[in-house]
């Protein structure tokens, strides 16, 4: 029953969300803290509840204590309060004229797209995934070019040619992730259209892309099949699925997503056994983070994130002898397995200031096109909190920098070839 109460609670945080976000889009600011709620919505409350009912093979306890509701409500509630207060004393103030500046200069277009096929490039030459620092830019590269052109086809500022090569290449991406089993980057990148479309007021493709998403994910079977069995010969490995489009195939497929999206029965284990069977993490997430941002190029020796792989089987997600499969240890489980339960919540108030003052300064810039891309390469990701906190925010402001400098440099290009910059990048 326990399960219920952390549903209602975050069924009041979505709502509590949504109305400052909507605050927030007065202002012209980007939307995040509805995104944020309705992660924890789904991940804490929809899927474990659907896991507890309906999935019959799951490694981890079906239930929750009131501890592990009061730890999520919290957590959640203190970055939301975060975020809030900031916001609150702090508004945003967009620089002049800031609606009007939606141009679709030649340079932030050629920008856009050499970005998307950046990140395609990885799909046709793996081998650039072992170029040091490479591999950091490859899905970051991919949400900004992606969501400046989205954002500028919803504001009907791109040509038909241009939308249908923006379309051809993000077919062409959803077909060779589907070939790796990834699902996650294209719910995602549908996730760009809807804020694109929040920000636009554009609810009729805002409602259609939320439906087509909803879709996609009992999917989530037929993708693996995919790419495990018809490609790469082997086992499917999902339980009760066959690859037909029968309701009981169907169920298992959402089954399947489900269990590995039960986000508050993994934190259970980890609360379970924290401290008293498996000691505090000697780590700290924020130090870690600051590590990351160090490119490997300077730094060739750099410790790789692999904690995926050793947190499943220290706490027996994994089988001891899978040395390949990677566990994703959500934020709250993150913190907690370092800092117990109270310091967590007042890391979480710090992390919604600070993401409060990172989106306010980014939807306060002039050149909003660009600054919406940027906005979707580094700190919209992170109102998806399924894995763990150094490897999610380590190349924030790498990232930042490399495009900044890089649109700097197409517009330098963009006046060399007869075309004037028509606004700052800051």
């Amino acid at each position: 029953m326990t399960i219920y109460y952390l549903l209602v609670l975050l069924l009041f945080l979505q709502s509590t969300s949504i109305l400052l976000d909507i605050r927030i889009l007065k202002y012209s600011g980007f939307p995040f803290l509805s995104f944020l709620s309705a992660y924890y919505l789904f991940f804490y409350g929809i899927f474990p509840l659907h896991s507890a009912h309906f999935v019959r093979h799951v490694q981890y306890p079906t239930a929750i204590t009131g501890a592990t509701t009061l730890y999520v409500s919290l957590f959640v509630a203190a970055q939301v309060l975060g975020f809030a207060i900031w916001s609150r004393f702090r508004p945003i103030k967009p620089a002049n004229a800031v609606a009007t500046q939606e141009n679709a200069s030649s340079a932030l277009v050629g920008l856009a797209f050499v970005s998307m096929v950046f990140h395609l490039m990885f799909f046709m030459f793996p081998k650039m995934s072992s170029i040091p620092s490479v591999p950091q830019l490859r899905d970051p590269l991919w949400d900004f070019g992606f969501a400046v052109l989205a954002w500028l086809a919803l504001a009907k500022r791109l040509s038909r040619p241009m939308i249908a090569a923006w379309l051809v290449l993000t077919a062409a991406t959803i077909l060779f992730r589907i070939t790796e089993g990834l699902m996650t980057t294209t719910i995602f990148t549908l996730f760009i259209v809807i804020l694109a479309a929040l920000c636009q007021r554009r609810f009729k493709i805002l409602v259609s892309t939320v439906v087509l998403a909803a879709l996609i994910l009992p999917s989530y079977g037929y993708v693996k099949y995919v790419s495990q069995t018809l490609l790469r010969g082997s086992p499917t490995r999902i339980f009760e699925f066959k690859p037909d489009f029968s309701a009981a195939s169907l169920m298992a497929s959402a089954n399947a997503m489900a269990r590995r999206s039960a986000h508050a029965f993994v934190l259970q284990r980890v609360i379970d056994l924290t401290p008293s069977t498996i000691p505090h993490a000697d780590r700290n997430p924020f130090f870690r983070a600051l590590v990351n941002h160090v490119p490997r190029a300077v730094w060739p020796g750099k410790p790789k994130e692999v904690l995926g792989n050793e947190f499943g089987k220290e706490y027996g997600f994994l089988n001891a002898d899978d040395e390949t499969t990677s566990w994703n240890i959500p934020w709250t489980a993150d913190f907690y397995m370092t800092s117990g339960f109270f310091r967590p919540v007042l890391y979480a108030a710090v992390i919604g200031l600070a993401l409060a003052v990172g989106i306010g300064w980014m939807s306060a810039r002039i050149d909003r096109v660009f600054w919406f891309g940027v906005y979707v390469a580094t700190l919209f990701p992170l109102f998806y909190q399924e894995s763990n906190f150094s490897l999610m925010t380590g190349n924030v402001i790498s990232v930042l920098v490399f495009l900044v400098i890089s649109y700097r440099i197409a517009l330098i290009i963009g006046d060399w070839i007869g075309e004037k910059p028509k606004e700052s990048t800051t």
